[in-house]
């Protein structure tokens, strides 16, 4: 958790499909759970205020995680202001969650 922000990934493919009904996008379909289970790609969710908001979808390539897919409810499009807000609080999040783990 940062700030107001959370990110969560989830722990099966129900909770997959529950995220995507309720931001309204196809991230809980049979393609995406078959590309994390292969370890193609992760998704990460994030809510603002503890409501559903944006889906993150992370390929990870020589050990480096990129953000390959970044979407807002119903799939719309992030402004530049908006994906720059997220990755800056999901950069801080993954730094939190590293120290606690060291």
């Amino acid at each position: 958790k940062v700030n107001n922000f959370t990110f969560i990934q989830p722990i099966d493919t129900h909770q997959l499909s529950m995220w995507g009904q309720a931001v309204r996008n196809c991230v809980g379909s049979s393609s995406y759970a078959e590309g994390i289970k292969k370890f193609k790609h992760l998704i990460v969710l994030a809510m603002i205020d503890n409501k559903p908001r944006y889906t993150i979808q992370l390929n990870v390539d020589n050990g480096v995680m990129n953000v390959a897919q970044m979407t807002d409810l119903s799939n719309a499009r992030l402004t530049e202001e908006q994906r720059e807000e997220v990755q800056s609080k999901f950069s801080t999040a993954l730094q939190k969650r590293e120290k606690q783990l060291a």
